[in-house]
């Protein structure tokens, strides 16, 4: 398996992820006292607003913290900050919960900010700030790290997935991760003397080592690993986390990288357990549990994830006063609820939706008709090229497999017969096929969230499901395996 399908993480200025997220959200006007002192210098060009805003997130809710009014002449605009901050951290600055750019204060009193106030994420320049700076650096080096070790996995993958590696190999690759693991301990504390709270962000972001070869701890496999170190050596109750969106952020590539894996590599329980667990480490109390259970909800949300329900409940349950984000909250519970629901009725073992169509001499026909064969449902259309390359496969199971008890209905995704009359003759697919010939929008085509053709699913003798999108010899397989389970009729 490539860490790169799973793990690699594109580090991109974290402002344009949360304009998603935060689009939407209720502003609550809440002026907090600070200990951290921050300066801003602003000028602006092309801004409609007379006033310019200071935000904190938890990734989920957002509450103002902080404004400025602006001083417009002609086209341009400039406002002044001076303040503090809850502690050092990271903020978003704007005009509104829809026009905003993150940004890091607590300890610089002059940061200097120009952009064009209709887009603040796009447009802002942010000077006379080495914070800010050295933050770019450091996503630029994180990612660059990664990007190497990406490479080292990739190879190790090739090595033990196709059984031709030399031992010289193998054990230049073993050295090859040693040292990149020598040179990131090095980075490390070399960010620890200078600054530790980059520190902390570098040792949380950078992927971890996953060494065949020397895998003291046992792992079963890679995502294994991954789950245990990624945020093994973060202290989880240090405070200075409150405010580092970096931990929301990770929070959420940990966990769709978790859902994102194989079943066989790391079941739905194993994504319960590591999720459950990473929670209990970080105080109930702190803002680092909101951000984290935040990050968990994004990641799970975003893969559309039925998981979700659970950790949206804790939310609901540990920050009622959020009344606006529990709405937003509980509106998608109710949708995936749903959509769990839809993802069941298409589970191994349940009866597919019913089709009842005309077949192309306009005989109505009906799947559940066909109950007490072995059905292989069909989805295709007759010029697509993926699918015209399944045709010989396709003739040749039903020459061999008809009489034992098999047949095929195919769903033609089509929108007028002419070339799919001439397929079905052309290579003599002597089956059921149906079509309603409304291409995509077909009713048959969106309860089953067709999404990619062909698409095959095979149906038991009691009209069950026995498996989706199998294809070529595991297909075959499959069919021999139900004819031979099949007792004979008598």
């Amino acid at each position: 398996m490539s860490i790169s399908r799973y793990y690699y993480k594109e580090f991109i200025y974290i402002s344009l992820i949360f304009l998603s997220v935060l689009s939407g959200c209720k502003e609550v006007s809440v002026i907090e006292a600070g200990k951290s002192i921050f300066g801003i210098q602003g000028e602006l060009v092309q801004c409609l607003s007379d006033t310019v805003k200071l935000y904190q997130t938890d990734g989920l809710s957002i509450r103002q913290i902080n404004a400025s009014p602006l001083i417009k002449s002609g086209s341009y605009a400039n406002f002044k900050f001076k303040g503090k901050v809850p502690q050092r951290g990271f903020y978003l600055i704007g005009t509104s919960t829809n026009n905003l750019s993150l940004i890091i204060l607590g300890g610089e009193e002059e940061v200097k900010i120009k952009g064009n106030g209709t887009n603040w994420s796009q447009s802002t320049e942010l000077t006379n700030s080495p914070q800010n700076d050295n933050y770019r650096k450091l996503l630029v080096q994180i990612a660059e790290k990664n990007k190497r070790l990406d490479s080292l996995v990739n190879r190790q993958a090739f090595y033990y997935g196709s059984g031709k590696a030399t031992k010289k190999q193998k054990e230049e690759l073993h050295l090859g991760f040693f040292e990149h693991k020598k040179e990131e301990v090095r980075y490390i504390d070399s960010l620890q003397k200078s600054d530790p709270y980059f520190a902390t962000i570098a040792r949380m972001s950078l992927l971890p080592v996953f060494d065949i070869m020397d895998n003291p701890k046992k792992y079963p496999n890679m995502l294994h690993s991954f789950a245990s170190q990624y945020f093994e050596d973060i202290d989880l109750e240090d405070e200075n986390l409150e405010y580092m969106l970096p931990v929301w952020e990770n929070a959420v590539t940990y966990t769709r990288t978790l859902v994102r894996a194989p079943q066989k590599m790391m079941g739905k329980d194993s994504v319960y357990l590591f999720l459950d667990k990473l929670l209990t480490k970080i105080p109930q109390k702190s803002r680092t549990y909101q951000l984290v259970l935040s990050g968990i909800m994004k990641g799970l949300q975003d893969e559309e994830s039925g998981m979700y329900n659970k950790y949206a409940l804790i939310y609901r349950k540990n920050y009622p006063q959020e009344e606006e984000v529990i709405a937003q909250i509980t509106a998608k519970i109710n949708e995936i609820d749903i959509l769990e629901k839809k993802k069941q009725a298409f589970e191994t073992g349940s009866e597919p939706p019913e089709i009842a169509m005309n077949d192309i001499r306009g005989v109505p026909q009906s799947l559940k008709a066909l109950k007490g064969k072995i059905v292989l449902l069909h989805f295709w259309n007759s010029s697509a090229p993926a699918c015209r390359s399944q045709i010989g496969t396709l003739v040749s199971l039903y020459k061999k497999y008809h009489f034992a008890g098999l047949e095929i209905m195919s769903v033609a995704i089509e929108s007028e017969e002419t070339t799919l009359l001439k397929t079905i003759n052309d290579y003599k697919m002597y089956w059921i096929h149906v079509s309603d010939y409304q291409f995509w929008q077909s009713p048959v085509v969106q309860t089953y969230e067709i999404k990619a053709i062909p698409f095959l699913m095979l149906i038991d003798k009691e009209g069950k499901i026995a498996g989706k999108k199998v294809m070529g010899s595991e297909l075959e397989s499959k069919i021999k395996t139900l004819i031979s389970n099949t007792s004979p009729e008598r």
